[in-house]
């Protein structure tokens, strides 16, 4: 026991095909409520370094980086580590805008309303509601609970071609795509996780709509190109009132994101209500 706090802490590569190599020289700086965790960077090709906290990520840092900080532990609590080097894409500071579920067409939005979303031609009616941004009860909407996640992110892809048929080869280019996945008449993008992270703090939700003004940039959103669209200083991701809130996003702001699997995916206020429909079109 530390200062309050007990610790175990492992590092370890991330198993990927050639994957950059693990951390190593572990040094624990622990104080009553937060840990300073240093490490050696022993890879010349990672993305970043993932923090797991009892087997959730927390965080991911830049490449190069051999310092976090974890903050807001509870004292006399066992907390175990896991420290792995990634890969991974992730897309940093990209330019980030606020829409929502009901949003009225508006020069502001391209003049496309969000009643309905790429995959769902209900989806406020699925919803609940208008996902007003402005009168909220917490990271709710302020008259209703929501039926679907209030963490939502729209992304510019859209794995549907216009005639609602699958796009080919997606496998080729989405890491998690099996072949045999693009037979299924389900989305495979639909209700994927997403983490955000604004200024240290990490924010999950799930993808629901495509955009901002774009829904084929295979290079942005699966790779490491900057988007293609050039509104709004090249804006590359729309986040829900609930991401905004909980990160303390102006209307346009930066942030980082990336992919993550649902089973890395902590506990928090996005896993109180989790979307699991899938494509909805109404004929």
């Amino acid at each position: 026991m530390l200062r309050g706090i007990s610790l175990v802490l492992t590092l370890l590569p991330m198993l990927l095909l050639a994957a950059p190599k693990a951390p190593s020289k572990l040094k624990l700086v622990p104080s009553t409520t937060s840990v300073d965790i240093f490490w050696q960077d022993n890879s010349d090709d990672e993305t970043g370094f993932k923090i797991f906290r009892d087997g959730k990520l927390i965080y991911t840092t830049n490449a190069d980086t051999t310092h976090f900080t974890d903050k807001g532990l509870v004292p006399n609590t066992t907390y175990r580590y896991t420290i792995k080097a990634t890969d991974d894409k992730i897309h940093r500071n990209i330019i980030t805008t606020i829409f929502w579920i009901g949003e009225d067409a508006s020069e502001d939005n391209g003049n496309i309303p969000n009643q309905a979303s790429a995959w769902d031609d209900m989806w406020m009616t699925n919803y609940g509601g208008v996902d007003t941004p402005d009168k909220r009860n917490g990271y709710y909407p302020k008259d209703f609970i929501p039926k679907e996640n209030p963490f939502y992110v729209a992304l510019p892809y859209n794995d549907f071609d216009d005639n609602g048929e699958k796009k080919p080869n997606l496998s080729s280019y989405i890491p998690w795509v099996k072949q045999k996945d693009t037979k299924s008449t389900k989305s495979v993008c639909k209700n994927r996780w997403v983490m955000i992270t604004k200024n240290g703090k990490s924010v999950f939700a799930q993808w629901e709509d495509v955009g901002p003004f774009g829904e084929d940039d295979v290079a942005y959103v699966f790779g490491d190109a900057k988007p293609k669209n050039s509104i709004n200083n090249h804006a590359g991701l729309d986040v829900s009132p609930a991401v905004r809130d909980y990160l303390g996003l102006k209307d346009i702001d930066k942030t980082t994101w990336q992919f993550v699997d649902e089973k890395d995916v902590p506990d928090g206020p996005w896993k109180e209500i989790v979307t699991d429909k899938n494509v909805n079109w109404v004929d």
